[in-house]
């Protein structure tokens, strides 16, 4: 089988013939009809991330597809199921081996595209916003980045959720986007001021009673209070004007790989730092 292997941190990924793999007895096989990419397969190649598999190894975090086989002890799954999966990597083949408790069956209207790319963006947001944030609908949620995969799945739970949302992204087609997926006001970070707009709809809207902010990344150098912080990805694109925000909202996360040390912290430490609250 194809399989696009790392086969040293410092060239590129390159494919190559393989062997079909040979399955535990809690795993499928899954032939692979679409894997998504991650910063993190990024980061992977260039062996900064702190799961990266030893070399040589196959790129690809999220897979769907058809099972093609069954390990002995697999229950509740048969062959031609159309099912997704979190694999770390190995998805990025013509066929992925996986824990059976890794994977999904798919509805017949999910197509295989949009299963594998959901499982690391959404399942990151609601983490976040359930089990953290515990948003409500009594809350206003600022996402800044709501154009990028985490961020727009964070504007859609939230506005699921019942909140508030206020979306912030670069140009007008990234912000119909973020309107179509439930945000109630937009914010063009390239045309306007985030800080200025952001602090009149806190000042003006519907006596908000908290604002939850969830930025792509934290400046090194920002003070003010940090009641909550939630680490794990995205690049960095916020400057120190964010100051202004953090101070008046009430809980400031983060997740996802940033772009910038945050208070000398290398991103690698920073991206495990989940659910992890700096005062």
């Amino acid at each position: 089988m194809r399989a696009l292997q790392v086969q040293d941190h410092s060239e590129k990924p390159v494919f190559l013939d393989r062997s079909m793999p040979t399955l535990a007895a809690n795993q499928i096989l899954i032939r692979t009809a679409a894997c998504a990419l991650n910063f993190a397969d990024l980061l992977m190649i260039r062996g900064t991330y702190q799961e990266t598999p030893a070399l040589p190894f196959t790129l690809g975090m999220e897979v769907a597809g058809e099972v093609a086989g069954l390990g002995a002890e697999v229950t509740g799954f048969e062959i031609g199921d159309r099912v997704a999966g979190f694999a770390g990597s190995g998805g990025l083949a013509e066929y992925c081996p996986l824990e059976a408790t890794r994977c999904l069956k798919l509805t017949d209207g999910m197509s295989f595209d949009t299963a594998a790319s959901a499982l690391v963006s959404y399942g990151t947001s609601h983490l976040a916003l359930t089990h953290r944030a515990k948003l409500t609908s009594a809350d206003t949620l600022l996402v800044l980045g709501a154009g990028g995969g985490v961020g727009l799945t964070a504007v859609e739970i939230g506005a699921a959720l019942g909140a508030r949302v206020i979306a912030v992204a670069r140009g007008p087609e990234k912000l119909q986007v973020c309107k179509d997926r439930g945000a109630a006001i937009t914010i063009d970070s390239a045309e306007e001021d985030v800080v200025a707009k952001s602090n009149l709809w806190a000042a003006s809207m519907w006596f908000m009673t908290r604002l939850v902010g969830i930025p792509l990344s934290l400046p090194s150098n920002v003070a003010g209070p940090r009641r909550a912080i939630w680490s794990s990805a995205l690049p960095a694109v916020m400057s120190r004007k964010s100051k202004p925000i953090i101070s008046w909202s009430k809980m400031w996360m983060f997740w996802a790989f940033i772009g910038v040390d945050i208070w000398g912290l290398p991103h690698r430490f920073c991206s495990i730092a989940l659910g992890m609250s700096l005062q």
